[in-house]
């Protein structure tokens, strides 16, 4: 990268599209992280996966379920070094990736909440 591509980076994150998009992805990672980690029992064991044909068809240890934040963080990264890279070519193209991040990282937030649920 050379000086001008940090110049364009800079560029893309105090556009006010990505700030708005981007800004509440991390916030939803954070919420998902929170969530697990003070709503989620802490057995041995439990339930982590379920299915409405066979019921409960994952068990494990409870630290495996923080692999949703995890997830969700190398996704906002991942897309925000690929919107970057079409950013600099279609702008819009990039506000799209931006915009399924933040449904994608809602998602995460239910599927946390459910697997709380699943627990309870």
């Amino acid at each position: 990268m050379g000086d001008n591509d940090f110049l364009l980076f800079g560029a893309f994150l105090r556009d006010r599209w990505n700030q708005h998009t981007y800004g509440p992805a991390f916030l939803l990672c954070i919420v998902t992280g929170l969530i697990l980690g003070f709503f989620l029992p802490r057995g041995d064991f439990i339930p982590l996966h379920y299915n409405v044909y066979f019921g409960i068809d994952l068990i494990d240890s409870w630290k495996l379920s923080f692999v949703l934040p995890i997830v969700g963080l190398s996704l906002i990264v991942i897309n925000i070094l690929v919107a970057y890279f079409i950013w600099k070519i279609d702008k819009e193209m990039s506000r799209f990736i931006s915009l399924g991040t933040v449904v994608v990282l809602s998602i995460i937030v239910l599927a946390s909440v459910l697997s709380i649920y699943l627990n309870v």
